[in-house]
């Protein structure tokens, strides 16, 4: 296990470098901050206000994917600059640390303690705290779902989590797609040896009915055969279960990865990319966008 260990971690350190290589080839539109943390290295994360500027900004917390190994938020560069034109809001795009260098709940904390800093420095960004909203992709989604419980105890209210296909369940207690089981549980043993599966800084989506019920209102996304849609729809029934409001917008020709892929800093080969997913990628930012305006004038 050890030289598979090593060699994983090698082979996921190649695969950051590649990608920062590639990434070089791109003006940054987000300006570069990193959130300072008393007891705790700086979160490094990019910010972007709309173009027309603004105050007393509703915020979006950006949250990349990549199995939380991989990825950068980056990716999400041109991404998160069209939504703050679109939106007419302030967003964070954060970079966290990725789980071979630092391991749960390392990054949970990070996403948790910028939108602290955030909340808590709010004039300074021209910012309104009634209106902060988390929003993440795949393991950027596990990372929200996590914070979100985090900010809720700490009394830091959300307006809305936006969960786009989001794993949820380490212990796969109701997983229909074996060979995804398979494959999650080999990821978990290399790069999470030590976890507690059932810990809900690991697995949100078994966080008990009691604290479920305090948590902000949900956006979900879901898409076609995507394996993390049955771990999706079993959360949204529990929070609607314990009285949290969920809007599920479901794509079922859609594939992992669609919301984040169809940006020019994304590879070329992505099946997500294809003309169809556009589509479906505008179909749902719209939705999504139209989905929190509404939340955010209530």
């Amino acid at each position: 296990m050890n030289f598979k260990l090593s060699f994983m971690k090698l082979a996921v350190k190649h695969g950051r470098k590649k990608l920062m290589k590639r990434l070089k080839g791109f003006q940054v539109q987000g300006e570069q901050f990193m959130v300072p943390r008393t007891d705790a290295a700086p979160v490094m994360t990019y910010l972007y206000r709309p173009t027309e500027g603004g105050v007393n900004l509703p915020v979006v917390f950006n949250v990349h994917g990549g199995a939380w190994v991989g990825g950068d938020a980056l990716l999400l560069d041109t991404q998160s600059q069209e939504m703050a034109n679109r939106l007419g809001c302030f967003v964070v795009n954060i970079n966290y640390i990725k789980a071979d260098v630092e391991p749960f709940p390392y990054a949970q904390f990070e996403v948790r303690d910028t939108v602290d800093y955030f909340a808590k420095n709010a004039d300074k960004y021209g910012i309104d705290t009634s209106r902060l909203t988390l929003m993440g992709y795949s393991a950027g989604g596990h990372l929200c779902a996590c914070a979100a419980q985090m900010l809720c105890e700490d009394g830091i209210s959300l307006a809305c989590q936006v969960l786009c296909y989001p794993f949820l369940d380490f212990t796969f207690a109701k997983e229909e797609h074996n060979d995804f089981r398979d494959g999650m549980e080999g990821v978990g043993k290399i790069f999470f040896p030590t976890m507690d599966k059932t810990d809900p800084l690991v697995s949100p989506g078994l966080l008990p009915d009691e604290k479920l019920k305090n948590l902000a209102p949900v956006i979900m996304i879901t898409c076609g055969q995507d394996p993390l849609k049955h771990q999706a729809d079993a959360y949204k029934v529990r929070l609607e279960n314990a009285g949290v409001s969920v809007e599920l917008f479901d794509y079922p020709e859609s594939v992992h990865g669609f919301l984040e892929c169809n940006y020019p800093e994304t590879e070329d080969d992505n099946a997500a990319k294809s003309p169809e997913q556009k589509i479906q990628c505008d179909m749902a930012e719209a939705a999504i966008a139209d989905a929190l305006l509404r939340i955010w004038r209530e």
